[in-house]
């Protein structure tokens, strides 16, 4: 699944969306979408139509839960969809020896003025790995145990609510 029409984009979102908010299952669509983002790092190799798909369940879907995120990387990203990680180890491993910025994302801080009745969302995010883990049967454990080591979620980023931090040197 490299080509996405739009009407697939919109199907697989809305999966996504419904299968979080409202138990309903998750197609196979869905699947292989999910396992062909996680499997190409920070969305590299992927076509606009997966940013698209993105961007359609940032817009429907408003978690409940309140996670601080972090991200590593060399430089800031123009990119306004961007993967996070829920476990500060992970972003230190990702950091290449304590290089470039560490974002923090306070998403009670960040989402503090997102209304959870508003029919389209400014600042959202997704949690991947939960997503994941909801749906046991349809992955195969290995992928389960990696997105669960990661705890990946996909954040709208806007760089006015996040933290920008320089790494430490390591010694």
């Amino acid at each position: 699944m490299n080509r996405l029409t739009t009407k697939a984009a919109e199907r697989i979102a809305n999966n996504l969306v419904e299968f979080m908010a409202a138990d309903v299952p998750l197609q196979q669509e869905a699947v292989s979408f999910l396992y062909n983002w996680v499997r190409r790092p920070d969305g590299i190799g992927t076509s606009k139509m997966y940013f698209a798909v993105w961007d359609m369940v940032l817009k429907k879907y408003l978690p409940k839960e309140r996670p601080v995120l972090f991200r590593s990387c060399w430089r800031l990203s123009k990119c306004d969809i961007q993967s996070f990680t829920g476990k500060m180890y992970t972003a230190d491993r990702f950091s290449d020896g304590h290089k470039g910025h560490v974002l923090i994302c306070d998403t009670k801080e960040y989402l503090q003025f997102e209304d959870a009745a508003s029919a389209e969302h400014l600042l959202s995010y997704f949690p991947l790995s939960e997503c994941v883990k909801k749906a046991p049967t349809q992955f195969p454990e290995s992928f389960r145990e990696m997105c669960e080591m990661e705890d990946e979620y996909i954040v709208r980023v806007n760089y006015n609510w996040l933290y920008d931090l320089k790494w430490n040197k390591k010694p």
